[in-house]
């Protein structure tokens, strides 16, 4: 029999649908399935919702108060003012990432963006994460252990530590980069998870992705101290099955411009907040 020799992959799926005066959005990883939604004047965020479908720790959906903040901060705001430190790290970024949406919509820009992010296990410390929107590919970086190694243009980036993104990064292009950043991050939690293909060496083990002490609302000490562990129950593993990524939003399309790339939507509903029930796998 032979043995297999593929590593298997991170996989992010990130859609934001605009429609009026409200913006969805929706993300769902190995890790991660959460929902967030705005509602906006043209200028301001007026309401703010979120909803944790799938989390890594029992206070996570204790985090979705916190987004409350967000309620009268412009669209167009550099920073948010908002101590992320005590935020669900991934509502945060579905909020930030629907305020973007609602100023390109108010732009004239399309009502739907989608973003999938693929990151292999790493071999020898290192992996090609790769990112599209739109089922077009954008990025594809090497890295070695916490740097990126490659392209030239964004060697030197620590994804765990504060970014030095190229000065010629336009609006879209920035997007990008952070949601690829993340999902880099983040992929590193798959040693606690899988097995090494034949011929690979272990990786050490980690309980976290990363220095993540203090960093989101889950990892600040008090809370961590009271919260329990979901990753046994709540964790996926997408390699195979990357179209069941947000699958109640319909079926993705992006999956071929990953497969293009060697690194390997059709949006046509919108879950309500407060009623949609995620589907057993």
């Amino acid at each position: 029999m032979t043995q297999d020799t593929t590593p298997g992959a991170f996989t992010r799926r990130i859609v934001c649908i605009a429609d009026g005066d409200h913006v969805f959005t929706a993300l769902e990883d190995d890790f991660h399935h959460f929902y967030a939604r705005i509602g906006h004047d043209g200028k301001a965020i007026r309401t703010v919702a979120g909803r944790a479908l799938r989390v890594p720790r029992s206070s996570c959906p204790n985090a979705m108060d916190g987004l409350q903040r967000f309620v009268g901060l412009a669209l167009d705001a550099r920073s948010t003012g908002i101590d992320a430190s005590w935020q669900c790290t991934h509502a945060y970024e579905l909020v930030r990432l629907a305020m973007a949406q609602a100023l390109r919509r108010a732009a004239g820009g399309s009502a739907q963006r989608e973003y999938l992010i693929r990151v292999p296990d790493r071999i020898e410390r290192r992996t090609r994460a790769v990112v599209s929107r739109d089922g077009q590919f954008l990025f594809a970086w090497d890295i070695e252990g916490r740097n990126i190694i490659a392209p030239e243009r964004f060697a030197g980036v620590d994804i765990f530590g504060s970014s030095r993104w190229p000065a010629d990064l336009d609006a879209d292009q920035l997007e990008a980069a952070q949601v690829l950043r993340r999902g880099a991050w983040l992929a590193v939690a798959r040693v606690n998870y899988v097995t090494p293909p034949a011929g690979v060496a272990p990786v050490q083990k980690s309980r976290k992705p990363g220095p993540a002490a203090g960093a989101c609302y889950s990892y600040q000490p008090a809370v961590e101290a009271q919260a329990s562990s979901m990753d046994g129950l709540n964790w996926r593993d997408f390699t195979q099955q990357p179209d069941a990524l947000l699958a109640e939003l319909g079926h993705p399309s992006s999956m071929k411009a990953m497969e293009s790339s060697s690194g390997m939507t059709d949006v046509s509903a919108r879950p309500n907040l407060a009623n949609s029930n995620r589907p057993r796998r």
